[in-house]
């Protein structure tokens, strides 16, 4: 492959809806789409490169045309484009198992995380009892100023300042983590006030 992601290819209906696949036949030439994180990409200098890249930028030129979703309403999103490209090229995404690549979003918070020491620890909701980590995480998100990203951040201003590992996730975690913790614990309790009350069997 000249050009690939960590994703899955899925039917054009997961993608665009069942009353838009025969737009996205017609339109594109593709028949599957891919589901991707835009966080890693591999790319091989060659024509065929250029070509998918060239058929990016064609799409992006009637982007809001075609009703692509702008990224907090202003940016353009790179992963719809590089998808057509990719797919109307015969390229195919390396599959994705879980294990490569994650994102942080508002609802699925990393149980642990560090930055320095490339650690992501997760505990997924549907199973508590299987826990995953990837090996690259993706920052972006709706508030880059909320936890964690400030956490990290401050964890690698600390580290540029000269601080020990050890000291500075010390720091992090006693002046940020922790306290985010408690209060999101106390937060989600006083959503159902009746959850203070002890259980009385």
């Amino acid at each position: 492959m000249d050009v690939t992601v960590i994703g899955k290819t899925v039917p054009l209906a997961d993608y665009w809806g069942e009353e838009n696949v025969k737009f996205a036949k017609g339109e594109f030439k593709i028949d599957k789409s891919i589901m991707f994180n835009g966080g890693l990409y591999y790319l091989k200098r060659s024509v065929l490169t250029s070509d998918i890249y060239t058929t990016a930028r064609k799409i992006s030129k009637k982007y809001d045309e075609y009703g692509f979703h702008r990224i907090h309403g202003d940016w353009k999103n790179e992963e719809d484009l590089v998808s057509i490209g990719m797919i109307s090229h015969g390229q195919l995404p390396i599959d994705d198992n879980g294990l490569f690549v994650t994102g942080i979003s508002a609802f699925r918070k990393p149980k642990k995380l560090n930055v320095i020491k490339g650690l992501i620890f997760f505990e997924p909701k549907n199973n508590p009892h299987e826990h995953n980590s990837q090996l690259l995480i993706h920052f972006g998100g709706n508030n880059l100023n909320s936890f964690p990203y400030i956490s990290q951040r401050i964890l690698l201003q600390l580290n540029q300042l000269g601080f020990p590992t050890f000291l500075a996730t010390l720091i992090v975690n006693l002046c940020i983590n922790v306290p985010f913790h408690f209060l999101n614990y106390f937060r989600k309790k006083y959503k159902n006030p009746h959850s203070l009350l002890p259980k009385i069997n």
